[in-house]
């Protein structure tokens, strides 16, 4: 179970630095190899942003649109509101709830 939520803790930590990363370090250059990595190892891969978000509105569409080409499976939500913490305190309880949803039962 931990490993699963380290996964999901990565997934989300990747998403959310898509625009500090350039190159080869950029999440966009693993989306080839996702859907096949992911159907090895099922990942549950979300993320969100702020419909007013300028620094990482654009990242997150391209790589929400590169997943989409690439049939990578993922949740991918545009809300109301730029890059602030009352944007992610009005969705981290549904979203910590959803990735908890997708975790592995115990074995």
């Amino acid at each position: 179970m931990v490993r699963r939520l380290r996964r999901a803790a990565l997934a989300a930590a990747v998403a959310c630095a898509v625009a500090a990363t350039a190159g080869a370090a950029s999440a966009h250059s693993f989306v080839s190899s996702l859907r096949r990595r992911f159907a090895k190892r099922p990942t549950f891969f979300a993320f969100y942003v702020g419909a007013q978000d300028s620094r990482f509105l654009p990242e997150n569409r391209q790589l929400h649109r590169e997943l989409v080409a690439g049939n990578v499976p993922h949740v991918f939500e545009l809300y109301g509101g730029g890059h602030s913490q009352s944007l992610w305190l009005r969705h981290a309880t549904p979203w910590l709830r959803l990735a908890l949803d997708h975790l592995a039962p115990a074995r």
